[in-house]
């Protein structure tokens, strides 16, 4: 599909003047709107067809059910979206081209902002663009271009001009008459190059240029697709591009800003908690610095972020708020505000970052760091970066950027809010005051709206959240011994976090080098000079304490104790009868159970083999564990909640399970698997025999429904089941490392899609040095150990640390202040969803209710498509403001209008 690209943009870069300067391009900042229509055979192809030529009749089935993930059609940009005055701070805020393979995808609104000092000055603009489809640009709200689409008014749903059948078909050789395909005919330049038109350069009225910000708005039509794909189906040419584009002007010195690199000088920009914010980032140009406007809930934490850069490192860079003070009385008090410092993060290869099956965004053409963990100190000294690694400059030429990124220091600053319970609702206003060393003060204006409705406790949250934990990781990534103190203290950092968040999960790994990557298991085996042994429960005493410090005990649902994996499954493929014995036990394992053994005499630590499966002795050495581990929860009030895991995909052998129902009869199973488990049996004769599987973390599920047709309420369910988000999890993935907008709406997305919750998310299990990247593990401790590696179950393809790498321990990160507020969010959700399922909410209430909450779930459908964002903050405060609506008709009847969890 960009086949012809580089031959196209060194003809059109052979014509420019040398006194022409680039300065508005697709690797620009652009403000986009995408809107969604079904996609239609051509009238004039269905006539020649004999299809009737209205829109049902032409409309066209979307490959591989994708008519099932989102519903026709999405609202067209407002009206006056071209003009310089119109507000599109709720769209998207994107770099570079836009290219897909959705053809629901109809029609693409840009709008570019650059800066004109001089009008006078500039002697000529000149416009250039590659597209799909059809295309119209705006200067300032005037036509200034129009390619491919007729004569006339435009509307959302005029098409672009027809393509040949050829663009579509491949038209000879073995392949003829199928769907053209951008890498399988990737020889076929001729017919691929039918799908790329070009306009311009075309001289723009300079008129039109005003002083200050100038706005260059861009619209791409689709075009609609051949007859034959109502039978061929529609591929994966999508006929709306924006490959790309180039504004340049001849004017004198300064008298055009470029938008296109960082400014010189030292700058403080506005940017979204959910933004990907990178050394590469610089100020949008044409958006000043202005207002944090947040909007909060009661009893919640509600985060904001601005953005400091220079072209010289900045020195002595520090942050304060002050109270907030709220219109006619009340404050919220400065020790209530927390201010944090961004971190640089894994190194990218594209702006999105990646999903399973490929990149979310686009090339920049070099490698740079996004910014992730939040410390509480600033940095000394914000160094500045020079990306330079695997520096592309054909890819950078083509989206019009300079040779190489202007070196800069970029620091994010986050303010987070905790509100108070009691908070008095209304809009608090104060100010966040960033200075650094030779830099006058800079002063952002802070306010913070807080609607009548108080979040429940977190102890009190009706989602789930199962969150690991891995000791393992701390130990090597600090370099402190395993469980020392300092390792402890480590640990404790991470308890806390995660316990904030809201995870209801405990692990405790009773066999060692388990899929958990644990060296040692949480309790060890104390050989005595007999030979007999007692058992030292300290390590699992001590990790038990640490979560019940951090973590309220009604919020804990599950307590594994990890006594089974990998390691005990047939070799090969575990699923052929011929790897078992009659009775049902493997011939040959990938591995050898151990446990750690502690020599009494020497404190020497070893690991010790487990007895044969399938007999008494086996039984036998688990049984005064088991016991012993089941009388330390039941003095911590948790033995209720006593689980033992982790089988994977392939079935735990009947004696096995057997083995651990004769020790304890009342326990279930904790399960992460591809299917899901509903029980294990241990009588393989006797199918009503059989321990349920009581938490499970599943990744197989169907999308979202459209909630015109099915809403899902996920949070009612009886049984634990929790949703597995990596790559087969239709409705989200979180795999290998997305964005952060993916984050924020993850606990609705699984609730929506019918399940408890979230599960099977690291905490801190982050990538490791000489550690392989393997299915399952991607380079952490996470099945580490091969004999106990349960490939693509493994936790790390989900997300593996919400948490990051802080200088003294671990530390917050944007993704998890999204997860964190994105989980507040869901509990206003289902606290206005009881409300209308028990009909406590009626009439024109109630309809406003699901139509705000259909809205939401159809944006989280979005997402799917590389949609959903726009527009989220003013559909969080909308949700916030119905909760206070709700909860305000609730309390004249005496119902709870506060907690949500309570029956």
């Amino acid at each position: 599909m960009l086949a012809a690209w580089p031959a196209a943009l060194r003809a059109a870069e052979a014509q420019a003047s040398p006194e022409e300067a680039v300065i508005l391009a697709a690797g620009g900042y652009w403000r986009q709107h995408v809107t969604r229509m079904p996609p239609l055979v051509s009238a004039a192809s269905a006539k020649a067809a004999g299809i009737k030529l209205d829109d049902a009749a032409r409309q066209l089935t979307l490959r591989g059910g994708r008519s099932k993930l989102m519903p026709g059609r999405s609202s067209p940009p407002p009206p006056g979206w071209t003009e310089v005055g119109f507000d599109d701070g709720a769209w998207d805020l994107v770099r570079g081209a836009f290219a897909t393979e959705r053809q629901e995808l109809g029609l693409l609104c840009r709008r570019g902002k650059f800066l004109v000092t001089d009008p006078a000055a500039v002697k000529k603009l000149a416009l250039e663009i590659d597209y799909c489809g059809g295309v119209a640009a705006y200067l300032n709200g005037r036509e200034v271009l129009r390619a491919s689409l007729p004569p006339g008014r435009l509307h959302p749903g005029t098409a672009g001009q027809d393509y040949p059948e050829e663009a579509f078909f491949v038209k000879d050789g073995p392949r003829k008459g199928e769907l053209l395909h951008h890498y399988y005919d990737r020889q076929r330049t001729d017919q691929l190059a039918l799908r790329q038109r070009t306009v311009g350069p075309v001289a723009l009225p300079l008129e039109l240029l005003r002083k200050g910000v100038n706005v260059l708005a861009v619209r791409c039509h689709s075009s609609h697709y051949p007859a034959r794909c109502r039978q061929a189906g529609l591929g994966e040419f999508a006929a709306v591009a924006l490959n790309r584009l180039f504004l340049r002007a001849v004017a004198a010195d300064g008298a055009v800003t470029p938008a296109l690199a960082r400014p010189a000088g030292f700058h403080v920009w506005n940017a979204d908690v959910i933004a990907e914010v990178t050394e590469l980032s610089f100020p949008p140009p044409g958006e000043p610095l202005t207002t944090i406007r947040l909007s909060a809930l009661r009893n919640g934490r509600f985060s904001g972020q601005v953005v400091v850069g220079s072209t010289t490192e900045i020195a002595g860079l520090a942050a304060e708020v002050g109270d907030l003070a709220r219109a006619g009385g009340g404050r919220i008090p400065a020790s209530a505000i927390q201010v944090r410092y961004g971190l640089p993060g894994r190194l990218m290869h594209f702006l999105g970052g990646h999903v399973y099956g490929g990149p979310t965004g686009p090339s920049l053409g070099v490698y740079f760091r996004r910014f992730d963990g939040l410390a509480s100190e600033p940095p000394t000294v914000v160094p500045v970066t020079r990306p330079a690694e695997k520096l592309r400059g054909e890819t950078r030429a083509a989206l019009g950027l300079p040779g190489r990124p202007v070196p800069g220091a970029v620091a994010p600053i986050w303010a987070t809010v905790e509100v108070p319970a009691e908070a008095a609702a209304g809009v608090y206003i104060g100010a966040l005051t960033i200075s650094a060393k030779d830099q006058k003060a800079v002063v952002v204006p802070l306010e913070l709206e807080v609607f009548d409705w108080a979040l429940p406790d977190v102890a009190d949250y009706v989602s789930r959240l199962s969150v690991y934990q891995s000791p393992d990781t701390l130990a090597a990534h600090y370099g402190v011994p395993l469980w020392s103190e300092r390792h402890w203290r480590l640990i404790e950092r991470s308890v806390q976090l995660i316990g904030q968040a809201g995870n209801h999960a405990i692990i405790i790994p009773l066999l060692s080098k388990e899929q958990l990557g644990n060296e040692e298991s949480y309790v060890h085996w104390v050989r005595q000079a007999d030979g007999s042994f007692t058992y030292d429960t300290t390590v699992m005493d001590r990790h038990l304490d640490l979560y019940l410090k951090h973590h309220d005990p009604r919020r804990i649902q599950a307590v594994c104790c990890v006594v089974w994996g990998n390691a005990g499954v047939a070799s090969g493929n575990p699923y052929q009868k011929e790897k078992y014995d009659e009775r049902g036990l493997p011939k040959q394992t990938r591995g050898t159970f151990t446990v750690t053994a502690v020599d009494a005499a020497t404190g020497t630590r070893s690991d010790m083999p487990l007895p044969p499966l399938g007999g008494e002795e086996y039984r036998d050495f688990w049984r005064p564990v088991l016991l012993k581990v089941r009388e330390g929860l039941a003095k911590r009030g948790l033995a209720d909640r006593m689980m033992l895991g982790m089988p994977a995909d392939p079935p735990i052998p009947a004696l096995a399970v057997k083995a651990f129902h004769d020790i304890l009869p009342e326990v279930g199973w904790f399960v992460g698997s591809h299917q899901g488990a509903g029980y294990y049996r241990y009588d393989r004769e006797d199918k009503g025999k059989r321990v349920p599987a009581s938490h499970v973390e599943r990744v197989y599920t169907a999308p979202i429904p459209d909630p015109a047709t099915k809403r899902h309420f996920g949070w009612r369910r009886k049984d634990m089941v929790l949703a597995f988000n990596r790559y087969g999890f239709g409705p989200l993935c979180l795999f290998p490392d997305p964005a952060v907008w993916p984050f924020r709406v993850l606990m609705e997305a699984d609730l929506a899609a019918d399940y408890r919750g979230a599960g099977r998310i690291g905490a801190d299990y982050w990538q490791m040095p000489g550690i392989k990247y393997n299915s399952g593990g991607g380079g952490t401790f996470y099945a580490r150990y091969p004999q106990s590696a349960i490939g693509q179950t493994g936790m790390a393809s989900n997300c593996a640390a919400l948490l990051a790498p802080g200088p003294a321990g671990p530390v917050t990160s944007a993704r998890f202040e999204n997860v964190r507020e994105g989980t507040q969010n869901a509990e206003a959700v289902i606290f206005i969803q009881r409300a209308l399922l028990e009909k406590d909410v009626t009439g024109d209430l109630a309809a406003k209710c699901w139509r705000l909450l259909d809205e939401r779930v159809n944006a989280i459908r979005g997402y799917t498509f590389g949609l959903g964002r726009a527009g989220w903050r003013q559909r969080d405060r909308e949700l916030y403001e119905l909760a206070g609506e709700v909860a305000g008709q609730l309390r004249p009847a005496g119902k709870s209008s506060n907690r949500p969890g309570e029956k």
